[in-house]
């Protein structure tokens, strides 16, 4: 393996660290941002909504980041 092949492999593990660090900490951070601030239930269903898809996209972040690290560090 030559030094551009490393090069590469460095920026797909930082890549997938930044990933990983944004689905385990600005979008989960997010959820507690979007609480209403009063109480009407339409509202808290809708942030209920907002919260779910939230999550789903920080889950499906984390997995894809989790998997190019490991794949990075394999390939070292």
């Amino acid at each position: 393996m030559d030094t551009s092949d490393r090069n590469a492999l460095g920026r797909s593990l930082a890549f997938g660290s930044l990933l990983l660090l944004g689905a385990g900490l600005i979008i989960p951070g997010r959820l507690l941002i979007d609480l209403p601030s009063g109480l009407d239930m339409s509202g808290l269903n809708q942030v209920l909504i907002d919260n779910a898809t939230l999550t789903n996209v920080s889950t499906v972040l984390a997995i894809f980041a989790f998997g190019l690290i490991l794949y990075s560090l394999v390939r070292i």
